[in-house]
């Protein structure tokens, strides 16, 4: 049993770093990325496109990987199989920042679509 999370990690940065990036995450994806932690394919799988899958050590082993290249920002999107908000991971330098994200209902005016009868108007009136 666990906790399955859809992830999907984006990177900003200058093309050449992104490109070394890409080439090292190629040419060590079965490597881990840390000792207890996923192998590097598991970040060719995020990459640009979302995957399902339980990773508990995703903090812990995106900070290293934002730590050795810290000329490039990581942004993860990651949404829990419970469907709550989605939320951001941060990670730039070795440091990671989470964002929840917040669903926002607009006012409405039902009088536009369910206007009180004169009747009842009336009858609320008194």
């Amino acid at each position: 049993m666990g906790y399955y999370t859809d992830y999907r990690l984006e990177i900003e940065g200058k093309n050449s770093d992104i490109e070394k990036f890409e080439k090292f995450l190629e040419e060590n994806s079965e490597k881990p990325i840390t000792e207890e932690g996923y192998k590097y394919e598991h970040i060719l799988r995020i990459l640009d496109s979302s995957d399902n899958m339980k990773w508990y050590q995703f903090v812990t082993d995106m900070t290293k990987v934002s730590k050795d290249w810290p000329t490039i920002k990581f942004i993860a999107e990651c949404k829990g199989e419970d469907m709550d908000c989605p939320y951001r991971i941060y990670f730039w330098g070795g440091k990671s920042l989470e964002q929840n994200s917040r669903i926002i209902w607009d006012d409405i005016d039902l009088n536009h679509i369910m206007p009180l009868s004169e009747k009842l108007d009336k009858v609320l009136e008194e």
